[in-house]
């Protein structure tokens, strides 16, 4: 039953392919917002997950960040971000150019 409720408010996206393109517009506009400034990959999904955009599995978010990396829209980031996904661990950020 817990899992029922929980698919139910992380219904993903209806196709792998639906969600790389919704996921790289909506990342893409987003890093505009941080352009030299730092953020947290794991805020940007958050606020990509609030506006419908969920895969079917959590890690598919990596090739996305990939993609508008290689597409000039961010870069890495030196500055280290506590991850709650991944149990407080600090990770780096990314950059908007």
């Amino acid at each position: 039953m817990q899992v029922e409720m929980f698919a139910a408010k992380r219904s993903p996206t209806k196709s792998c392919e639906d969600f790389e393109t919704r996921a790289f517009e909506f990342l893409s506009k987003f890093s505009r917002s941080y352009v030299g400034t730092a953020f947290s990959p794991e805020f940007a999904v958050v606020a990509a997950m609030e506006q419908g955009i969920v895969p079917i599995d959590g890690r598919r978010w990596g090739a996305v960040f990939l993609a508008v990396q290689e597409a000039g829209y961010i870069q890495p980031s030196t500055e280290l971000f506590s991850r709650k996904s991944s149990n407080g661990s600090r990770r780096p950020g990314w950059i908007g150019v």
